[in-house]
């Protein structure tokens, strides 16, 4: 066997053609691909007859589609706002959205969870953010769901707290997931659904990385703000 070759994670043959690559970096091939369908949440290999589908594509596993949240429930959004060592100061607006309303990901996995936007408004010469406004797709599984909000109440915080091209996008998506992975830590969450976080946060770039990643909650945001008081940026502020 050539040690360049691809092994199909199902079967453990070869892949001698076309490669199906899962959102955890599993490789597929062409006919185990067709013989399964993945779980777009926990990435379970599903028998096809057995699988359900949303009307964008998506398979989910039973188990997953038990536990997926379909509608916004305030209570829990400030659940999860009460578990963080942080949180931004603009009220924020939560949104449970199609995929076709959010931005595809040009990454491993191009399916994209949700996304976070910042509503500025112009003082003077000074555009200054007054609100964010959290859009997460339907049925993600509970677990995920809140990891995936974290995620993205974090960028809104960044957004906050960083003028505009202090980060790249690498490293701040690399923050984002990883304060989403010690928040399903401190919740104790299964160990799959750490992975999964994980896998997402791997995907990007950051040179510093090893410096976050023994860090607390507290640790990181203390460390941040640091630099940003360092960077002498106000906060709620984007360069015109």
């Amino acid at each position: 066997m050539n040690a360049n070759e691809e092994i199909c994670h199902v079967c453990f043959h070869p892949v001698k053609r076309k490669l199906y690559e899962t959102s955890t970096g599993k490789m597929l091939c062409v006919a185990c691909m067709r013989r399964n369908r993945n779980c777009f949440a926990c990435d379970t290999l599903t028998v096809k007859d057995k699988a359900l589908r949303f009307s964008d594509g998506r398979y989910v596993c039973s188990e997953c589609a038990r536990k997926a949240v379909y509608e916004i429930n305030a209570k829990r959004f400030a659940a999860i706002k009460g578990r963080l060592a942080w949180a931004p100061k603009m009220p924020v607006k939560f949104k449970i959205v199609s995929r076709e309303t959010l931005p595809r990901r040009r990454r491993r996995t191009p399916l994209n969870f949700g996304q976070s936007k910042a509503l500025y408004e112009s003082h003077g010469r000074q555009l200054l953010i007054v609100s964010h406004e959290i859009e997460i797709l339907i049925g993600l599984p509970v677990v995920l769901f809140e990891a995936i909000v974290v995620h993205e109440l974090f960028h809104a915080w960044l957004h906050e707290n960083f003028a505009v091209g202090i980060m790249n996008r690498d490293e701040e998506e690399w923050l984002c997931e990883h304060l989403a992975l010690l928040y399903l830590r401190a919740c104790r969450a299964k160990k799959p659904w750490r992975k999964v976080v994980q896998a997402r946060r791997e995907q990007y770039r950051f040179k510093r990385a090893d410096e976050f990643k023994e860090r607390t909650q507290k640790q990181v945001i203390k460390q941040l703000l640091t630099e940003a008081r360092k960077n002498r940026k106000r906060r709620n502020r984007c360069p015109t």
